[in-house]
Formats: C-alpha cells, sequence, structure tokens
C-alpha cells in the first residue's frame, strides 16, 4: 500500500529500535514489559486500537509479530485483528432454515461485546505465542 499512512505501536525495545531505523511512525510506544506476559497491558493496548477503528482514525489493524518455527528461526507474519475477518464461509441450504432470526440484545450490541473478546483473544494469543518463542530460542 504505497498511498498508505501506517502507524506503528510497538510493544518492547527491540521493535521500537527497529522502527526508528527504518523511519517508520511510531505513535504509541509500550515499553519495559514485565517478563510475564499475562501482565502485559493487554486492556490499555486494546482499548486504543479498538476505540482507533471504531471512531474511524485507522480503518484496519494489523498484528505483526513472528511465527516460531526453531531456535535459528523465526518467521515474520501479519494478522489482520480489524476488521474482523470471517473464519469460513458457511452456506445454509434456504429449505432447511427457515424463519426470522431475533437478537436479543440487538445484533450490534452483540458484535459490539464480542469484538473487544476477539481482538484480545488474538493479542494474548500472540504476546503468549512471542514469550514462547523467545524461550525456546534461549
Amino acid at each position: 500500500y504505497p498511498q498508505a499512512k501506517i502507524e506503528v505501536t510497538p510493544l518492547g525495545r527491540k521493535v521500537f529500535e527497529f522502527c526508528k531505523r527504518s523511519g517508520i511512525e511510531v505513535v504509541n510506544y509500550v515499553e519495559n514489559l514485565p517478563e510475564d506476559a499475562q501482565a502485559w497491558p493487554l486492556d490499555d493496548i486494546c482499548k486504543v486500537f479498538e476505540a482507533d477503528f471504531m471512531e474511524r482514525k485507522v480503518d484496519r489493524v494489523l498484528l505483526v509479530t513472528t511465527k516460531f518455527k526453531s531456535a535459528m528461526s523465526m518467521t515474520p507474519m501479519s494478522q489482520n485483528v480489524l476488521p474482523a475477518e470471517p473464519i469460513e464461509d458457511r452456506t445454509v441450504d434456504p429449505d432447511i432454515v427457515s424463519g426470522v432470526r431475533v437478537f436479543e440484545p440487538s445484533a450490534q450490541a452483540v458484535w459490539n461485546k464480542l469484538i473487544p473478546q476477539i481482538v484480545r483473544a488474538e493479542m494474548l494469543q500472540s504476546f503468549l505465542d512471542a514469550k514462547a518463542a523467545e524461550h525456546g530460542a534461549r
């Protein structure tokens, strides 16, 4: 996306230094992360991403991380966090399913409740994978 404006929130010193060397705009920097990935400020980080997305300040939130392969090899990867992507396309036979679906509360209220949980689950999984890769590399 050559015309896209990319903003980065690095988690940790190494990522921040990479962004600085590469000339990538850093909008927020989370440093001094505890050794335990479950103690990282997950809620604070996710609230900023969710608010920016819901207020249409950003049109996409990508999680860029590494995937552990071996002690000597990690593969960079990116994952679309927002907007949420469908897991699979399921077609429903209209002869089998009929009637009107009623959401209580509304479908929008359900969606608004699920999005933060999905974002937090994906981010926590990434945090834990990064820590596992770090320990595996040692």
